[in-house]
């Protein structure tokens, strides 16, 4: 199934995003009232360890086929609180996971916003190498694992990246939760002396307003 997927445009490979996003979100709402009758589930079916699903979707593209992949969610994440803020971010009605970096009117992609926040971080920290960015910490992610000795093919799965051979690239099978979840605990962590703390948005989510670094169009304005 995965080499006729592959052998398909894009856009004719599995279930659009919002019909996927709807399915889950209802299956997450049957798990979540079984829960609450007492009814003991099973891991397999509920899954032991929350992960992100990257795809194509209405805010964002994809670079390939490859990109299209889920991620474990590393358990230091969870104790810092990422949980509750995607829980408070659903309530709100938000689509996205980050809304703050969402803007109207442009259609630069979300990344761009994320780097203007978190570059002052970097240097404030004194990181001031050229070049380095988001970007930059992928590349460092990926060879740490290197380093940790995970297979190609088990990185190449957590980075998105297509194999290097037709063998690594079509005949892996994308690595199981389960064992990506081990492979994604072998990252260092420099956050244990941090302490979680409530979740704080910012007014303008909360209240769901047009973020205020939004400009209108060149166009617009001109006219």
């Amino acid at each position: 199934m995965r080499i006729i997927a592959l052998s398909k445009p894009e856009e004719l490979r599995g279930l659009e995003p919002g019909t996927l996003n709807r399915h889950l979100t209802f299956i997450d709402q049957l798990f979540d009232l079984a829960e609450a009758e007492g009814v003991e589930l099973d891991p397999k079916l509920n899954g032991e360890h929350p992960y992100l699903h990257i795809a194509k979707n209405k805010f964002r593209r994809i670079k390939n086929a490859q990109s299209k992949r889920n991620i474990v969610i590393h358990p230091e994440l969870i104790r810092l609180g990422f949980l509750k803020y995607l829980s408070l971010i659903r309530s709100l009605g938000y689509e996205l996971v980050f809304p703050d970096l969402f803007s109207p009117t442009t259609k630069s992609p979300l990344g761009n916003r994320y780097y203007k926040l978190f570059k002052p971080v970097l240097v404030a920290a004194g990181i001031t190498e050229e070049g380095l960015g988001s970007h930059a910490l992928r590349h460092a992610f990926g060879a740490i694992l290197k380093k940790r000795d995970v297979r190609e093919e088990h990185r190449a799965d957590l980075l998105g990246h297509s194999g290097k051979s037709e063998t690594s690239e079509r005949y892996c099978e994308a690595t199981e939760i389960e064992a990506m979840y081990k492979l994604v605990c072998t990252m260092p962590i420099v956050t244990g002396h941090l302490v979680a703390h409530p979740i704080n948005l910012f007014h303008w989510i909360i209240e769901k307003k047009t973020a205020p670094f939004s400009h209108p169009s060149r166009a617009r304005h001109s006219s």
